[in-house]
């Protein structure tokens, strides 16, 4: 009924009556689109050992210990007689071992949890001199690796990713030291309990402003694969507005204060040729003529928003950066009479310590960009400018100012409940490092300049 055997180039093959079913029935599977089931490693590295014990010690042979534990009889074979190692991986061998692999990503990572990463070219680099250094043999062109070694590493290491970093000025870097920080903890801490605010999130505030273009970023959507290039509409106006946002650590819906925003213009008519009426309720407008804050804006604000909707509870604590707009002499003066107290931010370190920076307005320009982005497709015929930008802030505001990120952000930052660990130990490694090179070029530049000295008096010497 089965074939025996078949010719092929004159040659008689034989097989058994199993093989030529497994044939057919191989055939079946591919035939109605059965996925190939994957045979390898099907056994657990306990059965492996435990079969490789037996034959060593005699109780078993090959065969029998092979159907025994379900493990193929050549690789038992093979890891009985030494050829394989019990630990090997599957496919093929490596590049670089998975020691030196590990320890250039930590290097990686720790480098850019010190305020120094490496983009992924400049990583890869590092990895190919490393390879010409040790002189191992890869399969690296020119000893460089390329984009297969980079997906493997991935797979390898799950932690390293790509991201794209928060720039930061070099100053905020040399300031952000631990003795600066405590110091603001110690003043904070004791701020609070002179005035009892410990658990009185309701009266601890924060505000900073924010600018919001009319022609920003855009949004991200949707293309076809493969196209060199997508357009997408944008205000001819680069013109901005700036907003004053306060909130406060109760973090509850509604407890962020009506928004103040900063126009361009050196009149009222400014604000008049702008739909007011379509921005968030209670918003105050102003005028600049760079859309700037200044001193006379910000006591403006103080009495206008802040003290209107601050509440009747007293005292109140008002935290805000040291920018020059918000320590002028009148509005501190009222800040007294009204029982409110502020406290500044040290300068340049609002990145870590500002609870706007660290949470709201990042959100808060990812909205607006997307609203943006949905109004000029929406809207063939209009831009944004004064008209329609104050509906679209209607529509971040609403958006943003909501309870889950307006509860995070004075965590975040350690103020309410207080907690200074909540800066973590990674904001001062670059600070430590900048300082490091300071000390070090200082001295080399001492001791050059005593060698240049040195000369200076030898030749002296010789001229005499």
């Amino acid at each position: 009924m089965f074939p025996t055997s078949s010719k092929t180039n004159g040659r008689r093959i034989r097989f058994s009556k199993v093989s030529f079913l497994f044939h057919v029935s191989l055939k079946i599977d591919l035939y109605l689109g059965k996925p190939k089931k994957n045979v390898y490693n099907q056994y657990s590295r306990e059965d492996l050992e435990k079969a490789i014990k037996g034959v060593k010690d005699g109780r078993e042979t090959c065969l029998g210990a092979s159907k025994s534990f379900g493990i193929p009889r050549k690789t038992l074979s093979d890891h009985v007689a030494g050829r394989s190692s019990l630990y090997r991986r599957a496919g093929r061998a490596r590049n670089i071992p998975a020691t030196v692999e590990n320890a250039v990503v930590d290097t990686v990572i720790a480098a850019a949890r010190a305020g120094f990463p490496l983009t992924k070219r400049q990583s890869l680099l590092k990895v190919g001199a490393l390879v010409k250094s040790l002189g191992l043999k890869t399969q690296f062109k020119d000893a460089i690796p390329g984009k297969d070694y980079w997906q493997g590493t991935k797979k390898r290491r799950p932690d390293l990713v790509i991201r794209t970093p928060q720039i930061c000025a070099s100053n905020r870097l040399h300031v952000m030291t631990r003795t600066v920080i405590n110091k603001y903890f110690d003043d904070l801490e004791k701020l609070l309990n002179e005035l009892d605010l410990a658990q009185k999130s309701s009266q601890i505030w924060n505000c900073d402003e924010t600018g919001l273009q009319f022609s920003p970023d855009a949004s991200k959507v949707i293309a076809q694969k493969g196209a060199r290039s997508v357009v997408a509409r944008c205000s001819p106006s680069n013109e901005s507005v700036t907003t004053l946002v306060c909130i406060n650590a109760a973090g509850t819906t509604g407890t962020a204060m009506p928004p103040l925003c900063v126009v361009k213009g050196k009149t009222t008519r400014a604000v008049q040729s702008s739909a007011t009426h379509d921005a968030p309720e209670g918003t105050v407008w102003t005028q600049q003529a760079n859309a700037w804050m200044n001193g006379d804006i910000g006591v403006q604000w103080f009495t206008k928003v802040f003290i209107k909707n601050c509440g009747e509870a007293r005292p109140q604590l008002l935290i805000l950066d040291s920018h020059h707009s918000h320590e002028v002499l009148e509005m501190l003066e009222l800040a007294e009479k009204e029982r409110i107290h502020i406290l500044a931010l040290p300068p340049h370190t609002t990145h870590k310590l500002q609870p706007l920076d660290r949470v709201v307005f990042k959100p808060m320009k990812t909205a607006y960009k997307r609203h943006c982005t949905e109004f000029l497709a929406a809207n063939p015929d209009k831009t944004i400018n004064k008209l329609t930008w104050p509906g679209l802030l209607r529509q971040t505001w609403a958006a943003t100012m909501r309870q889950e990120p307006l509860q995070t952000c004075f965590c975040a930052t350690g103020i309410y409940p207080l907690d200074r660990t909540k800066i973590p130990e990674s904001a001062y490694l670059l600070s430590g490092a900048m300082r490091s090179i300071a000390v070090t070029q200082s001295e080399d530049c001492s001791m050059n300049t005593g060698q240049e000295q040195e000369q200076e008096q030898q030749v002296e010497k010789d001229v005499e």
